[in-house]
């Protein structure tokens, strides 16, 4: 299954084009989990001099990603990789979608599920694109209420992070937040 575009992807588009209007030293994009690449595709036409990569560990969804691609006319590079498995390039800026929710009989859908807590693919992550930066690299993640966000961010700061919130919208049931973390070497 590939993730449709929702509020939630429209929460990280907003925060990176918020982030990529601001500073002009961002030259290389990663995203982490790009599914059918549609967040991608509408980075690429507003920034087409940035360079801009996708990955994802899913078949269908790179399938789907290289369509729309070719389709849209648009140069982004595809990898298959879980997390950063099969990427060794360092980029200026990596942006996470991660499955946030707990692991629930509640949510069907296995995409959605980011561990016990929900938190636990948020924190490898972060743990991992630490080495996948470029000096004052950024990152942009998404967290949910619903999986413990503090602990999320508590995770960055060990990591040497300072962390800022982009933006967030508010559901009956939980809120969607985007977090910067930078750098600081």
């Amino acid at each position: 299954m590939t993730y449709a575009f929702s509020e939630d992807s429209q929460l990280l588009l907003d925060a990176t084009l918020s982030v990529l209007s601001q500073d002009e030293g961002i030259n290389n994009v990663l995203e982490i989990g790009c599914g059918s690449g549609e967040v991608l595709i509408r980075l690429y036409k507003r920034f087409p001099e940035i360079k801009f990569t996708g990955a994802d560990i899913s078949d269908k969804a790179l399938d789907s990603a290289r369509d729309k691609f070719q389709k849209k006319r648009v140069k982004i590079r595809l990898i298959k990789s879980d997390l950063f498995s099969n990427i060794s390039n360092k980029f200026d800026l990596i942006i996470f979608n991660p499955p946030y929710l707990p692991n629930d009989k509640e949510f069907r859908d296995n995409c959605l599920h980011g561990g016990p807590k929900g938190n636990e693919t948020s924190i490898k992550f972060l743990k991992q694109a630490v080495n996948h930066l470029k000096n004052h690299g950024r990152i942009i993640l998404l967290t949910s209420s619903l999986s413990h966000p503090e602990e999320i961010l508590i995770e960055g700061r060990k990591l040497g992070f300072i962390i800022k919130k982009i933006n967030e919208i508010r559901f009956f049931f939980e809120e969607l937040a985007t977090y910067l973390f930078i750098r600081t070497i």
